[in-house]
């Protein structure tokens, strides 16, 4: 949870993007779905009080950065920074159009002077339901997408021989994964193995099927 800029003078209530990473292969599954939840609880709770809020570029370009190239969920509030406000914006939030959201970012005028305690007070309370609803939350592991997935199966060949069975996979973390299987019909004494692939599509074979490991 990301809580860089918070307090800028010409402020705007941002969220960072998590929806723009989905789809996106550079990024784990669970860490797609991590980002695009935390995302959807800040918004949710902003609007629930009745506060305005846009999304801000989620490029790692603040303190989460080094979690994102993890493959860590990541998510946040942000208030600008030296980019300037747009009129849509000042119309949202107030201030100035065509100014910097923090004219001192990164000046030696940036002191506890240069705060915005309206957008403090939006903030704040934001952040702290943030730690409250991820602290007790009944599965977080499912809510950041650390789940797990049971597959069926299948096989070709002689309906006598194929086996049958399941497979299920749990993420337990961000670099671990614990497979279990049971498995019937196998030929005794022999090596057997099995792919996994990001989707179950195989209209063009395995060049359909995305990334795999086995």
């Amino acid at each position: 949870l990301n809580y860089d800029m918070v307090g800028s003078p010409n402020y705007i209530i941002g969220v960072y993007d998590g929806a723009q990473i989905s789809g996106d292969p550079d990024y784990p599954v669970t860490q797609q779905i991590g980002s695009l939840a935390l995302m959807e609880m800040y918004e949710g709770y902003l609007e629930s009080k009745g506060s305005a809020h846009v999304p801000v570029e989620f490029n790692g370009r603040s303190d989460y950065g080094p979690f994102l190239e993890r493959g860590i969920p990541c998510g946040g509030l942000e208030t600008g920074a030296e980019k300037i406000k747009t009129e849509a914006e000042r119309q949202m939030f107030g201030g100035w159009a065509n100014a910097a959201y923090d004219t001192c970012y990164h000046q030696f005028c940036d002191t506890i002077e240069n705060v915005s305690p309206a957008a403090l007070a939006i903030n704040a309370p934001t952040a702290a339901y943030a730690v409250q609803y991820l602290a007790t939350h009944s599965d977080l592991q499912g809510f950041l997408g650390y789940g797990t997935a049971t597959a069926t199966l299948t096989a070709t060949g002689n309906p006598a021989s194929s086996p049958v069975g399941t497979v299920t996979i749990r993420t337990l973390d961000v670099d671990t994964v614990e497979i279990s299987y049971e498995c019937r019909g196998l030929a005794p004494n022999s090596v057997h193995g099995f792919h996994i692939h990001e989707a179950a599509d195989f209209s063009n074979g395995c060049l359909s099927t995305g990334k795999g490991a086995q």
